[in-house]
């Protein structure tokens, strides 16, 4: 009997041992990936630099996504530096949130006045319009392949992602909506694919080395082009976030800014009430952000632990000045993207 009892134990002792190694192994694991990732960053800054002097070097070098990560679930909030931690880790009460004074509300306009909110859809160099759209749609047709700088691989355009057909489907390019405009500002067209509901890929052709490229993919969820170089995102889930979103020549961010909202039940007033929040432009480029006093740095919240971004409360009344030029932009941005959409028989004359 105690033998039995003895080797129990023993058992026993074996398995917390190995669930301990274990957990021990995968933690060793996690620290590597995360300093991985970390060097990952510094190289991108470098292999991107280096894209700035060439076009054609895009074919060989690997740019790792930078895509905005919002969450709709605020875990923290962080003031003037002191973190305050959820005690249930998943929702908060902004209540709280300070108001910003008159001073920072002229910084954020003077901010915003520096950017333009609008845009156009580039038309670029018209002349190019017919040899171009002759190599896009070799790629539609899976004659070519194309590059895909995120992943450091060729694709033909069935086997990729949300695109990919299995043996017994159809690629049917009738399926898919077309925008053909100069996307990214060169005076020559990209090609936008998109079912304009999970995807947009955004393809560049590059006449030196006869490739073409995933200059950018939009998968997030509520994203959409607002005008060259510009996109637009929103989260309606509570709380409600919405982005601006400026890219660079290669595609990648630039800078975003991002607007905050949110409801909830203002005990003291005895009716409901909003929190309503925005951001700086907040650049990639860190050395191009505002320099704030460090009063005005007592205004800015984190409302998400993954947000890397500090957001100022203000008032309903300016909220609706600070997002004016915002709202009018994409009311107009949805009238004239019609007229570089098009069906697949409309752009290609099939």
């Amino acid at each position: 009997m105690e033998t039995i009892i003895d080797m129990t134990m023993y058992k026993t002792r074996i398995a917390i041992f190995t669930s301990l190694f274990i957990l021990f192994l995968a933690l060793v694991l996690f620290v590597l990936f995360k300093k991985k990732t970390e060097n990952s960053i510094d190289v991108t800054s470098v292999i991107t630099s280096e894209l700035l002097t060439t076009q054609s070097t895009i074919m060989t070098a690997s740019i790792p996504r930078n895509e905005y990560i919002g969450s709709s679930i605020p875990l923290f909030v962080e003031w003037g530096g002191t973190t305050t931690i959820n005690e249930n880790l998943y929702h908060i009460s902004l209540e709280d949130m300070p108001y910003i004074d008159n001073d920072m509300f002229q910084t954020i306009k003077e901010a915003y006045s520096a950017i333009d909110f609008y845009g156009e859809f580039e038309i670029g160099d018209i002349d190019l319009y017919d040899s171009y759209k002759a190599q896009y749609l070799r790629l539609l047709k899976c004659e070519i392949k194309f590059y895909d700088k995120y992943s450091r691989s060729e694709f033909y355009l069935n086997e990729f992602r949300e695109m990919k057909t299995f043996a017994d489907e159809i690629f049917d390019l009738n399926e898919y909506k077309y925008y053909y405009f100069d996307m990214d500002g060169d005076d020559s067209p990209e090609l936008c694919i998109s079912d304009e509901s999970r995807f947009t890929y955004i393809f560049k052709y590059i006449p030196n080395t006869g490739n073409i490229i995933l200059w950018r993919e939009l998968f997030e969820n509520g994203i959409s082009i607002l005008a060259t170089k510009k996109l637009w995102r929103y989260n309606l889930l509570a709380p409600a976030t919405i982005f601006f979103i400026c890219l660079n020549q290669l595609g990648e961010i630039d800078y975003e800014i991002c607007f905050y909202g949110e409801g909830y039940y203002n005990h003291d007033k005895g009716q409901e009430d909003e929190i309503l929040a925005v951001t700086l432009p907040e650049y990639t480029d860190k050395s191009k952000n505002v320099i704030l006093s460090e009063k005005a740095k007592n205004f800015a919240t984190r409302v998400d632990f993954l947000d890397e971004y500090f957001y100022y409360r203000v008032t309903r009344e300016q909220w609706d000045e600070l997002t004016r030029d915002y709202y009018a932009s994409r009311a107009l941005s949805q009238e004239k993207i019609k007229k570089v959409r098009y069906s697949f028989n409309e752009l290609f004359n099939k």
